[in-house]
């Protein structure tokens, strides 16, 4: 064995190793993990990219469109169609002033614009159910001038067709075949026909000063008759008039504080008391719920007032009817109850607790689901009227800040919601796709993120297998 400086003897020279320094005990478990190719990092950034866009954008329902301003509730403003909507603009921030244009709410095109004249707003319209005419109450903007101006317009062209001057308390009314309409003020019920030519006046008392709170006259048409119904409340008293010439066919005495009714007639007038009353879709049943002891919900028939069935219900609330399943809906702000439309038998409740509840329930055409909106206006909620469990939402945190959701109506069918705030904005959803779990397969982004996890993963398997089994190809 040769000497070195190390081993000045050089004997056990051959025996002896350098290993050298140590490496780092991270350095050491490198070594051990499996160097990913570069098709694994590609495929790694595509999985994270795909994910970030599905889990953005995954939702059932996707704003479609946004139509122009509108005030703050759809009530007299959609046609009953849906395919057209009355839109203004806001004046101030704050009132809703024209032009007012009848807008299309499939594709958003102004279709006319109706003729009100430069100083004045429509606090509020009515529109014939087979769309052809509308009524505008007008008002002047500057409130030294108070008074309402009654105008029939033309929905085609948004011509004026006839101006009925000034007056205070009108309430209008079309007819169900859209042939006649009625007018009324504080005292006096003229009616009409759909050309603006006046057939009748049907109600007008003597003139005397009104009494202290005393309320206007009440108007209603009898749902599948060519009657209209009159209340005068000094009288106390309901007169049925002809839709054909306007005379008087016959009067009864109601007593809508007390007593249940007794005829169709108080039946259809019941309006006029504090009772919360909703027609069956048909017409033929009307379900009337009594908020003051004894607290009840009944059913009635149209045509003969009689009491189909009654129950005394566990909360006060408002009524949906869902005609396709023959139930009736009472909802209110603490929750949900629900009966069989024929006996009143308590199908489901839900009780969510004061202010978790909803305002307004709003049943699609096929009564497979319901959209209600949340007591606080947050959100729409979409209820399966299976379950009654929410499947998805719209929520109300849309650009802007401070907005709250005030209405809302199914157009064509039920997968357009048209939704309305208290800012007007006016917007078209469309529900994409099922809102189940599974629903996320009718969505392209869902395999697009799917296919570049399952890439990923067979790509990591083969870069597992190459290191382990370096002679594997």
């Amino acid at each position: 064995m040769n000497p070195s400086p190390e081993n000045p003897s050089g004997r056990g020279a051959d025996r002896i190793l350098d290993y050298g320094r140590h490496d780092p005990l991270l350095a050491r478990l490198a070594r051990k993990i499996p160097r990913p190719s570069p098709w694994t990092y590609f495929l790694a950034v595509a999985v994270i990219v795909t994910q970030i866009v599905f889990w953005n954008d995954e939702e059932p329902w996707v704003l479609e469109r946004t139509l122009p301003h509108c005030s703050p509730s759809l009530t007299g403003r959609l046609f009953a169609d849906g395919r057209r909507i009355i839109c203004d603009q806001a004046i101030d921030g704050w009132i809703a002033g024209g032009p007012y244009r009848v807008v299309d709410t499939a594709r958003g095109d102004v279709l006319c614009t109706l003729q009100i004249p430069d100083g004045k707003y429509a606090d509020r319209f009515c529109i014939s159910p087979d769309g052809s005419r509308i009524l505008a109450c007008v008002t002047p903007i500057a409130f030294a001038s108070r008074g309402d101006y009654m105008q029939l317009f033309d929905a085609g062209s948004g011509r004026l067709m006839a101006d009925y001057g000034r007056s205070q308390q009108w309430s209008m009314f079309f007819s169900a075949d859209s042939r006649r309409f009625v007018l009324a003020d504080a005292d006096v019920v003229t009616l009409y026909d759909a050309q603006g030519k006046l057939i009748a006046v049907l109600h007008s008392p003597p003139k005397r000063e009104p009494k202290e709170h005393e309320f206007g006259v009440t108007v209603n048409f009898l749902a599948g008759s060519n009657l209209v119904a009159v209340y005068d409340p000094p009288s106390d008293t309901i007169y049925v008039h002809s839709l054909t010439d306007g005379r008087i066919i016959s009067s009864t005495l109601a007593y809508f504080a007390t007593d249940a009714p007794d005829t169709p007639l108080e039946l259809m007038m019941q309006d006029a008391a504090d009772f919360g009353k909703v027609l069956s879709p048909a017409g033929d049943r009307a379900a009337v719920e009594l908020p003051y002891p004894p607290h009840t919900l009944t059913i009635y028939d149209t045509k003969t007032a009689a009491c189909l069935a009654t129950t005394r219900p566990a909360r006060d609330g408002m009524i949906a009817w869902l005609s396709a399943k023959k139930q009736i809906v009472l909802y209110s702000y603490s929750g949900i109850d629900v009966y069989d439309a024929g006996t009143l038998r308590l199908i489901f409740s839900s009780t969510t607790g004061y202010g978790k509840g909803f305002r307004s329930l709003i049943v699609s055409p096929d009564s497979s689901r319901a959209a209600a909106i949340a007591a606080r206006h947050e959100r729409v909620a979409i209820l399966s009227t299976s379950t009654w469990e929410q499947t998805s939402a719209i929520p109300g945190n849309m650009p802007g800040g401070g907005e709250a959701f005030t209405d809302a109506a199914y157009i064509r069918d039920s997968r357009h919601l048209l939704t309305d705030s208290n800012q007007g904005e006016v917007r078209l959803w469309y529900m994409r796709r099922p809102d189940t779990i599974w629903g996320v397969a009718w969505l392209v982004q869902f395999w697009v993120a799917f296919a570049a996890g399952l890439l990923f993963f067979c790509s990591v398997s083969q870069d597992v297998r190459r290191w382990f089994r370096p002679g594997l190809r």
